[in-house]
């Protein structure tokens, strides 16, 4: 059997993933090891990389830095990546036209990281929804002023630098605008009777 028929009887797989990504405009070594990447897209300021990463990849520019959803780190060419990856922002009309009908727990994952508010068909109360956070920095100064924490909490941030980052939070908000912190039950990932309220 030649390699063409092998070829032509392979199955054929489609990507699934989803990735974060820059396109690089330049990368500038650091004499200690690792580099600086300065991104074409301006509304993104420069970033190290490892050396590790430097010498795996070895990365040109004209090609993507690529995160994936477990941390992991690459880099790809420019031709290949905009083959097989299309920018989510080109999609979200397609996304939020299917999701405002009964969608799926990933979809809505989504729509709450495109602000969007959610909220299931199926909860007994109505006037509940969901929001993602947005990822926020807290300044030392303000920490003492915060009436969310206990001094407790307070003293032992006195200790750290840096001050307070917020990330990767989700809230759920009651009709009489109480909001608790919000982690997905079983039965909340499995349903499809997701709703997109914006």
């Amino acid at each position: 059997m030649d390699s063409l028929s092998v070829k032509a009887s392979m199955p054929q797989y489609k990507s699934h993933k989803i990735v974060e990504a820059l396109k690089i405009k330049e990368i500038i070594r650091i004499p200690e090891g690792g580099a600086t990447i300065v991104p074409e897209n301006e509304n993104f300021g420069s970033f190290t990389v490892s050396e590790e990463f430097m010498a795996k990849h070895n990365p040109s520019e004209g090609g993507y830095y690529v995160r994936y959803s477990d941390e992991y780190e690459s880099w790809s060419p420019a031709d290949a990546f905009e083959e097989g990856y299309t920018e989510l922002k080109e999609a979200k009309e397609e996304v939020l036209e299917f999701v405002s009908e009964n969608g799926s727990f990933g979809q809505a994952i989504q729509a709450l990281k495109q602000g969007k508010r959610v909220a299931r068909t199926g909860w007994d109360g109505k006037g509940m929804f969901i929001f993602m956070q947005v990822p926020s920095a807290i300044n030392e100064e303000v920490i003492p002023k915060m009436q969310s924490l206990p001094q407790a909490v307070k003293d032992e941030f006195s200790k750290r630098l840096g001050g307070i980052k917020y990330k990767n939070q989700l809230a759920m908000v009651y009709p009489d605008n109480t909001v608790y912190g919000w982690v997905a039950s079983p039965s909340d990932v499995l349903e499809n009777d997701w709703c997109i309220l914006d």
